[in-house]
């Protein structure tokens, strides 16, 4: 499992958080794209989420923040 994410790819990102199966309802599963076997999941709760820092030789890094928005939703009260 797992994947790369790609900048303006629709990905579906299901309630049960489960890395299978690889597609839902024609959409890339989120779960399944991010899936690490023995590490911590990737989760989009939140508008803005930023993954732990890790540690590398020069130093502590972000190794990615995930922005969540529904492409559906754009012009509305909910994501103008």
């Amino acid at each position: 499992m797992g994947g790369q994410l790609r900048v303006g790819q629709v990905y579906r990102y299901a309630t049960g958080k489960a890395p299978v199966p690889e597609e839902l309802q024609g959409y890339p599963n989120f779960h399944h794209v991010t899936h690490s076997p023995d590490l911590a999941r990737a989760l989009l709760e939140a508008e803005i989420n930023g993954m732990s820092k890790v540690r590398t030789p020069d130093g502590e890094r972000r190794p990615v923040i995930l922005i969540r928005s529904s492409p559906w939703k754009a012009g509305t009260e909910q994501m103008p």
